[in-house]
C-alpha cells in the first residue's frame, strides 16, 4: 500500500497497487472504499466518532454483467455512500461536494443528464459529431441559469 500526501495535509489517501482507494481522511472525516469484481466502488463508508458505520440493508444482482447495489439509507447525513452502475459499467449515482447526482448516458457512454433532487438542478449537455462536449446548459428549478455553447477549433 501506498500513502501520497494530497492537497497540503487536508487529504490522505491509501490505495492498492492497481489504483483502487482503500481509504482516506479529509478534514478529520475518513471513508474507507470497497470495489467489486468489475473494479467499480461498491460502497463508501464514512466514521462517525472513530466507529465505521455500516449500511442498513444492502440489495444486490447481476444485472448485463454488471454488479449493482443499492443502499435502502443513501443520505448524505449517514455518510455512508453506495454508487449505482448502469448495464455499461457507467455510475449513474454519484456524490460530488455539491450533492449526489443521478446521471444518464448516451449510447457512447456520455453523460447526458446529471440530475440532482434535492437542489431541483438539472445539468443536460449535448456532444458533436466526433463525440466533442459541444453544449452544456444548467436548470434550476425549471429556469436555465447557464447555457454553454463549445466550439472546437480545428487547425490543419
Amino acid at each position: 500500500l501506498m500513502t501520497p500526501l494530497i492537497s497540503q495535509s487536508v487529504c490522505f489517501c491509501a490505495f492498492l497497487l492497481f489504483g483502487n482507494r482503500t481509504s482516506s481522511t479529509e478534514k478529520g472525516t475518513s471513508a474507507n472504499y470497497s470495489a467489486n469484481a468489475l473494479n467499480q466502488y461498491s460502497s463508501i463508508l464514512s466514521e462517525a466518532n472513530g466507529l465505521l458505520s455500516s449500511p442498513s440493508k444492502l440489495e444486490g444482482g447481476d444485472r448485463g454483467g454488471a454488479v449493482v447495489r443499492a443502499c435502502v439509507s443513501n443520505s448524505a447525513s449517514s455518510g455512508n455512500f453506495f454508487p449505482l452502475y448502469d448495464s455499461d459499467g457507467n455510475q449513474t449515482l454519484i456524490r460530488t461536494g455539491t450533492g449526489t447526482w443521478s446521471v444518464s448516458y448516451n449510447a457512447e457512454s456520455r453523460p447526458i443528464t446529471w440530475t440532482n433532487s434535492a437542489t431541483q438542478t438539472v445539468v443536460t449537455m449535448s456532444y458533436d459529431s466526433q463525440g466533442r462536449r459541444s453544449e452544456k446548459r444548467v436548470t434550476v428549478a425549471g429556469t436555465t441559469t447557464l447555457r454553454e455553447r463549445l466550439l472546437a477549433v480545428c487547425e490543419n
